[in-house]
């Protein structure tokens, strides 16, 4: 089945478009920010101040779940490439997807990557509709 981590803002409604896909594709959904320590949340929240540590740990997390789940569906702000890579040297068969703006519609991250570009702001079934059948194309 699919590991997906699925990429965005906020404001791109990756959440709910993460929801709605692990829903269609009868995987588990985790938000990304439930993978970070209490402490860590509060310090995204402005409470104090963040940890050089936060990310390394949350990273740890997020493979963690990577590895021990067959379909899973996990929702996150933008990562680096850097961060995308330290995923994919443990676990080998995740996919990223980034909800961006049109322009980008389609485009693989990178060009020696694995995963894709899909706009935000559409339809939310149409987002993911193609994301599922982008998975599932042989």
């Amino acid at each position: 089945m699919a590991r997906i981590v699925l990429m965005g803002s906020t404001d791109a409604a990756v959440e709910l478009t993460g929801a709605a896909l692990a829903a269609r594709l009868r995987a588990r959904y985790i938000d990304g920010d439930e993978l970070r320590p209490p402490a860590r949340r509060r310090r995204r929240r402005g409470e104090s101040t963040p940890a050089a540590s936060d990310a390394e740990i949350w990273l740890d997390a997020l493979r963690l779940v990577l590895v021990e789940a067959s379909a899973v569906v996990v929702t996150t702000g933008p990562l680096t490439r850097v961060a995308r890579d330290a995923v994919r040297a443990r676990v080998r068969d995740v996919v990223f997807v980034e909800l961006v703006g049109r322009q980008s519609v389609g485009e693989p991250l990178t060009q020696d990557e694995a995963g894709f570009r899909l706009a935000a702001g559409t339809d939310l079934q149409a987002v993911v509709d193609r994301v599922a059948d982008l998975l599932t194309a042989p």
